[in-house]
C-alpha cells in the first residue's frame, strides 16, 4: 500500500501455520477493517472489501494537494487502499504532446471493485494508440494506477463552466455493460 511509511501486517511461521493469500497479523500500532466498497460500511470476518488501515506510520497526506488526500484519508485517519484520483491522471495525460483533453472514470471491476479508464481526445493528426497512452500513465504511476483501457472521443463532455462531466461518462460506459 502506496499509504504506508512502512510495513503493516508480518506473517510469523513461527507461531502459526502459513495460510496462502495471508498478509500475516497487523503490526504494533496498525488498526485494519475490511469496508464494502458500495455502502462504505465496515464488514464482519470472511467478507471480501476493500481493506482500510491506520496508524502512525501512515502519510499524513499528499503534499499540495488537499483532494487527493481527502479522498484517500477520511477524518478518523483511516487511509483507503487503492484509491485513484482521476485528477491525478488527468493531468498526467494532458502532458502528452498528442492529447488534447482527458477525462478518467472509475469502471467495474470484478477483482479490484473498480480500475480506471480515460476517455482521450488525441490532437488532429495523431496516430496515438490505446497501448501508447496506457504505456505513457505506467511510466508515471503505481501499477494499480494504471488505465485498464483507453477510449478515443471527439470531445469531452463538459459543463457550461467547465468541468468535466464523469456522470455522462460513466452511463454511457455502463449501457454497453
Amino acid at each position: 500500500m502506496t499509504e504506508t511509511c512502512g510495513i503493516i501486517s508480518i506473517e510469523n511461521t513461527k507461531i502459526g501455520s502459513h495460510h496462502s493469500g495471508s498478509t500475516g497479523v497487523l503490526v504494533p500500532g496498525v488498526e485494519s477493517q475490511i469496508i464494502d466498497i458500495n455502502s462504505k460500511k465496515s464488514l464482519p470476518p470472511f467478507h471480501k472489501g476493500e481493506i482500510w488501515v491506520r496508524g502512525q506510520n501512515m502519510m499524513q497526506g499528499y503534499l499540495k494537494n488537499s483532494k487527493a488526500t481527502t479522498e484517500t484519508i477520511d477524518k478518523q485517519g483511516w487511509c483507503k487502499s487503492y484509491q485513484v484520483a482521476p485528477a491525478e491522471l488527468e493531468e498526467l495525460l494532458l502532458t502528452h504532446p498528442e492529447i488534447t483533453d482527458a477525462a478518467v472514470i472509475p469502471f467495474p471491476d470484478a477483482e479490484a471493485g473498480e480500475v480506471p479508464i480515460a476517455y482521450i481526445v488525441r490532437s488532429s493528426n495523431s496516430s496515438l494508440s490505446q497501448e501508447e497512452v496506457k504505456r505513457f500513465i505506467a511510466e508515471q504511476v503505481a501499477p494499480f494506477k494504471r488505465l485498464r483501457r483507453v477510449i478515443f472521443i471527439d470531445n469531452i463532455p463538459k459543463s457550461a463552466s467547465g468541468k468535466i462531466l464523469r456522470r455522462e461518462l460513466r452511463q454511457k460506459n455502463l449501457s454497453k455493460l
